[in-house]
């Protein structure tokens, strides 16, 4: 089963004057967090394990998934915080490569892409093409 790694971490200095603090996953967008349709979307597309990368504003994105745990009752997600360090993108996948199964998708979480991912999966098994990060060690995870 392919899981979806979400990069949430990032400072949001493009957006800062309307995020006013407020971490981009969850800027609202008609009454709802952002992070809300991106963890919708990927659910739509039958993909229920998902790792959120988080970084600045790791409490506010782990209180809104423990608030809305009924919500995404359906999906299997983990937070990897990466701690006050910024880690940049590969740092973030490889604090989060505990979690990680052989296949993943990445994506950015202040992205929404109307993308078919089940279409994209049996293309890349056709292909038979391999991923395999290479890192070292487990990193403050947690598992909500």
């Amino acid at each position: 089963m392919y899981q979806t790694i979400i990069l949430a971490g990032g400072l949001g200095k493009r957006i800062k004057k309307i995020a006013k603090g407020t971490p981009k996953v969850l800027i609202k967008i008609k009454r709802k967090n952002f992070l809300y349709f991106l963890l919708k979307s990927l659910e739509f597309n039958g993909i229920k394990n998902i790792i959120i990368c988080t970084g600045y504003g790791h409490l506010a994105i782990k209180n809104f998934l423990k608030k809305n745990k009924k919500v995404f009752q359906n999906l299997k997600i983990y937070l990897s915080y990466e701690g006050s360090k910024r880690l940049g993108t590969a740092g973030a996948i490889k604090n989060a490569y505990s979690f990680l199964n052989k296949e993943f998708i990445l994506i950015y979480g202040d992205n929404l892409l109307e993308i078919n991912f089940q279409k994209i999966i049996k293309k890349k098994k056709k292909k038979k093409t391999k991923t395999n990060p290479k890192t070292t060690k487990k990193v403050r995870n947690t598992k909500l």
